[in-house]
């Protein structure tokens, strides 16, 4: 299947968020401009996205504590 697009409510700081079944990299484009991967993630940790009232607080309460993160 490859890279889906994860949608993601109202956000002042995530722009999109993209999660690869393959190779399971979550891929971050932030909205003033830049973004990153984080390696590893789990198909339920990049679908919590969809249901997070907050995709920031999701991000920073689910993902960057658990997984690596590489600046793009």
């Amino acid at each position: 299947m490859a890279e889906q697009q994860i949608p993601i409510g109202p956000s002042s700081n995530i722009a999109s968020v993209t999660w690869d079944d393959e190779t399971l990299d979550l891929i971050i484009a932030f909205v003033h401009g830049g973004g990153g991967v984080y390696r590893g993630v789990t198909g339920n940790d990049a679908n919590g996205f969809s249901s997070a009232p907050s995709p920031g607080k999701y991000l920073n309460d689910v993902i960057k504590p658990e997984y690596p993160y590489e600046r793009l």
